[in-house]
């Protein structure tokens, strides 16, 4: 049974997600949501922890010198991709600020689309 409130949306770019504590890559957003996001990884994220995490949306669909907004999840779930090299980890956003979720609404908008 479905537990999310809104429907998740696949992006035709893969944006670039880094830890914000550590400027370390994460991986690629695979999907995202108004609740959360699915990230694309080489490397087995931790399950049940707390991340303050950036998605970088590139210089075609954000202004130079404006800073991506940060947000802070935690990730829930995870299992090897279609392809075994990647594994995808499912994230909840905790208490997203609104310019964040404008942001992502935003992507939503100009990148996203439904399987």
């Amino acid at each position: 049974m479905e537990k999310r409130g809104s429907q998740r949306r696949h992006l035709l770019l893969y944006l670039k997600v880094f830890d914000r504590n550590s400027g370390k890559l994460l991986g690629v957003v695979a999907d995202i949501s108004l609740e959360g996001v699915l990230i694309l990884s080489e490397t087995p994220i931790g399950l049940n922890q707390t991340f303050d995490l950036e998605i970088d949306p590139g210089e075609s669909l954000q202004p130079r010198g404006k800073a991506n907004p940060g947000f802070t999840a935690r990730s829930l779930w995870a299992e090897k991709d279609a392809n075994p090299k990647y594994t995808i980890t499912g994230f909840k956003f905790i208490a997203p600020d609104p310019v964040f979720l404008d942001a992502v609404r935003k992507l939503i908008e100009t990148l996203g689309f439904m399987r």
